[in-house]
């Protein structure tokens, strides 16, 4: 049904993660979403389910102490994250 009445609709803000806790818990979510076990961090932090949110490339000594996640260099200069088999260390 048509009412007659044209929406508009605007792009949201996009929402800078500072926090680093929240930026892992985000990469991990990313990847459990899309079914992946692993990705280039790349890949991952340009990945449009994340809208509004932008992460910047967390270092890698905060993916190194993350417990859910493991980061293996992949590559001259990309970063591979993987979801850790045993969630633990």
């Amino acid at each position: 049904m048509n009412s007659g009445t044209l929406r508009v609709y605007t792009r949201a803000a996009v929402r800078h993660v500072r926090d680093k806790r929240l930026a892992i818990w985000l990469i991990e979510a990313s990847l459990r979403a899309g079914g992946s076990n692993s990705a280039v961090l790349r890949t991952v932090l340009d990945n449009p389910a994340l809208f509004p949110f932008e992460i910047a490339a967390p270092l890698a000594p905060d993916l190194i102490s993350a417990e859910r996640l493991e980061i293996v260099r992949h590559g001259n200069d990309e970063g591979l994250v993987l979801l850790r088999e045993d969630g633990n260390r």
